[in-house]
């Protein structure tokens, strides 16, 4: 359900999911990094599609709201 690019988005980061394995080479923190990056690009299209198209958020402020380092982790910053 929703609009094209909320399910495209949706896609995105399931297929990302289930290639996991198979792309050892992205773990840690640039893992983490890509997964956020993905799950907040959903959030936000589920956002515009409930009718705030013209946000003015992107993909990481989806995120910290429920994430404390989501910040640390845009900028590359250790979490440890």
């Amino acid at each position: 359900m929703g609009s094209d690019s909320v399910v495209k988005s949706y896609n995105n980061l399931m297929q990302y999911f289930y290639n996991m394995e198979e792309n050892k080479s992205a773990e840690g923190e640039d893992s983490l990094k890509e997964t956020l990056e993905l799950l907040g690009t959903f959030l936000l299209e589920i956002r515009k599609s409930m009718g705030n198209e013209t946000t003015s958020l992107d993909q990481w402020d989806m995120c910290e709201w429920w994430m404390s380092d989501a910040r640390k982790i845009r900028n590359g910053d250790s979490i440890a």
